[in-house]
């Protein structure tokens, strides 16, 4: 048996993510755009003193060495990281530009050996009070824009002083608003366009 599914123009939109309790409500305005909201939950990996354990992203639980604050020595070059999870695991790289390799680096720490599954590779500039990201997505390369990426951007921030807890990150694919609340969760806004629509055919087992 297959039924159809048709998305109306106006929708109300529920969204569970990342095993989170209860369902985010994606709040949808009357027009082709809307405004949305998730929540990410908490940041894993980051203990009261704000380390890092890479036990969490590695295949052997016995290896726990300290990855926020690491330097790493590239191509002559001290890199900086800062590592957390907020999903999935995430390197982050922290300066006052962007590097101009930093399509180099990104492919270079995504595939890093401290890094058995690989990581997203995110680099922050600050800007006032938001943020400016790039992106490099493991297994993908250079991507428009992240939430996880966004999420752990602000987390870093925050950590390191450089960042109110609720600021606005721009990437090349658009601008999130990312709130870390005081409780740990993490919420992420900002706008969803309808750029296109259509029929869904299911195939319901059992029916």
């Amino acid at each position: 048996m297959k039924k159809s599914r048709r998305w109306p123009r106006y929708c109300s939109v529920t969204h569970r993510f990342r095993g989170i309790p209860e369902p985010q409500a994606l709040a949808c305005a009357v027009s082709r755009k809307f405004a949305a909201s998730s929540s990410l939950g908490p940041p894993r990996g980051l203990e009261p003193a704000a380390q890092v354990i890479v036990g969490l992203m590695t295949q052997d639980p016995s290896d726990r060495k300290e990855l926020w604050n690491h330097t790493l020595k590239w191509r002559k070059k001290t890199i900086t990281i800062f590592a957390l999870s907020v999903g999935n695991p995430q390197c982050v790289v922290w300066g006052r530009s962007i590097p101009k390799d930093w399509f180099d680096i990104g492919e270079m720490l995504s595939d890093h050996r401290l890094f058995p599954q690989q990581c997203n590779v995110v680099f922050v500039r600050p800007s006032a009070d938001e943020l400016e990201v790039r992106l490099w997505e493991r297994g993908v390369g250079e991507t428009a824009s992240s939430g996880t990426g966004a999420a752990a951007a602000v987390v870093t921030a925050v950590r390191l002083g450089k960042s109110p807890r609720k600021t606005r990150v721009h990437m090349p694919g658009g601008t999130l608003s990312v709130h870390w609340k005081l409780g740990g969760e993490i919420v992420l806004s900002g706008s969803v366009e309808l750029i296109a629509q259509g029929e869904l055919a299911l195939e319901v087992k059992g029916v």
